[in-house]
């Protein structure tokens, strides 16, 4: 995350890993609901102190990247 930006290619690609592995073992996960889910990880202070002890503002990076990923999902 101190290295990179949101819409870096290695970013996009482990935030792809992210929707698949959500997709393909929880639920039908579309692009809208993945930028949805994003919004959530950082309106939603329960979901923001748990992916933040991994990184002060990881949770707003993930959202950013997330949304960057649904508005180019790959058809």
């Amino acid at each position: 995350m101190d290295e990179h930006t949101p819409n870096d290619a290695e970013v996009q690609t482990v935030i792809g890993e992210w929707h698949s592995l959500i997709h393909d073992n929880f639920y039908e996960c579309s692009p809208e609901m993945f930028k949805g889910l994003g919004d959530m990880y950082v309106s939603d202070q329960r979901f923001t102190r748990n992916i933040d002890q991994y990184g002060e503002g990881l949770a707003e990076f993930m959202r950013d990247a997330m949304h960057i990923y649904s508005d180019n999902f790959p058809e």
